[in-house]
């Protein structure tokens, strides 16, 4: 800023006087902006890389779960046809047969 020798008015005193004080807010609150955003950045980042983690491993207990499920479904299927096939459900459906047709002509 250009100084002048000559005396001013007291009040473009007080108007210069309030602009050094608002600039040098703004710059301090930039400088304060500044800060902040570098402290943020790398939590941000470290919280993100933490969730992704996180993800990865749920993805991972969930193809998991569906393989065992997968497996379970099988197995009962398996349990499911040995009876079908066996000769003591054969043998009781054959007799049951009459019953049954009679239980579903009364309805």
């Amino acid at each position: 800023m250009n100084q002048q020798s000559a005396p001013s008015h007291p009040q473009q005193t007080a108007v210069d006087h309030e602009t050094l004080v608002a600039n040098d807010t703004v710059l301090g609150l930039r400088g304060e902006l500044r800060t902040l955003q570098e402290k943020a950045l790398p939590a941000s980042q470290a919280e993100l890389a933490i969730a992704e983690e996180r993800i990865s491993e749920l993805q991972e207990e969930v193809l998991v779960l569906r393989d065992e499920l997968a497996a379970e479904r099988y197995g009962r299927q398996q349990e499911l046809d040995n009876i079908f096939a066996s000769k003591s459900w054969r043998v009781g459906s054959a007799v049951l047969a009459p019953l049954t047709r009679l239980r579903g002509r009364r309805r």
